[in-house]
């Protein structure tokens, strides 16, 4: 179980950008990059992610580019994440309630897609967020959104994933907040979306969320051992005496940048051909008590 969060991967589906750790780690956590024009919407997120049958493209539904005429009020805001959260535009969609908890929580069925919500219905629950953040007049980015992914071998239950996802929005100080998270399991690899109010219904207040990948990765490490996923090397390990400690080294993302130019040029960066041709060579050579000047030049100069 591992966090990602936002940098620039326009290889891969714009909703899995930001990675705060490897992308073959066991669970992942993905915050998607804001959008330009501050056009992210609790409609249509909670849209797409509960109805699978007619998926829009994933760049049509959180793109970073700006989108011409897009509505920049809150009420925009989350009807477009709703609508992105259970996949689906229309009105035809068939939303089967299953439980109902003590708190106000409820899971349901909604276009084949399993959902939870702590809002009064998940019909209504667009609506609702857009009330709530209306009340507040400093939040103008009042949506957040996180995805939680596990590998293809890891199958874990409907009530473990929302479970984690109830953990992580206490974790970033957003307990009581509304939300939605709906699970897909339509790809090679299980994962549920997460959309949270950042505005608090009772105080109006927003919630703060610096750091919020580096917490995310502390969750995970968490919820990897209470349900016995797989543990992953990320910023954050277990340490002596079963505390949390900071992982002694990783190394870096790639510099902003970086990705783009070689997606788009089709010809590798310079510090994608460092990484792979250099960074296990001078590793080993680190290492070694022969390490000299001579053989990190000669290893450098065979490399180019």
């Amino acid at each position: 179980l591992t966090c990602w969060s936002p940098f620039e991967m326009p290889s891969m589906p714009s909703i899995f950008p930001r990675l705060a750790s490897s992308s073959q780690s066991p669970m992942n956590v993905i915050i998607p990059p804001k959008r330009g024009d501050k056009g992210s919407s609790f409609n249509r997120l909670v849209s797409y992610i509960s109805d699978r049958g007619d998926k829009p493209k994933d760049d049509d539904l959180v793109s970073a580019a700006p989108r011409q005429n897009a509505s920049r009020t809150k009420k925009a805001m989350f009807d477009r994440l709703v609508d992105y959260a259970d996949r689906n535009d229309g009105d035809n969609r068939v939303v089967v309630i299953t439980d109902v908890f003590p708190d106000g929580r409820q899971r349901l069925i909604s276009g084949g897609i399993s959902c939870e919500t702590n809002c009064f219905s998940w019909e209504t629950s667009a609506a609702e967020m857009n009330m709530v953040a209306a009340q507040s007049r400093r939040c103008q980015d009042p949506v957040y959104h996180f995805i939680l992914s596990w590998r293809e071998n890891e199958l874990p239950t409907d009530a473990q994933i929302f479970e984690c996802a109830e953990h992580c929005i206490r974790q970033l100080g957003m307990e009581g907040h509304q939300y939605v998270t709906a699970i897909h399991q339509d790809t090679d690899n299980t994962h549920c979306h997460v959309a949270v109010n950042r505005v608090n219904p009772i105080t109006y207040k927003a919630a703060a969320l610096w750091n919020d990948a580096d917490t995310l990765q502390k969750s995970c490490r968490v919820l990897e051992r209470k349900y016995g996923f797989i543990q992953d090397n990320g910023s954050w390990q277990w340490g002596v005496n079963d505390q949390l400690v900071r992982a002694p080294f990783r190394y870096g993302s790639a510099p902003q940048g970086t990705v783009p130019l070689q997606v788009y040029s089709n010809t590798e960066s310079l510090y994608h051909y460092a990484v792979r041709e250099v960074r296990e060579k001078l590793s080993e050579l680190i290492k070694s008590r022969e390490i000299t000047w001579r053989k990190i030049h000669l290893a450098l100069h065979e490399r180019g």
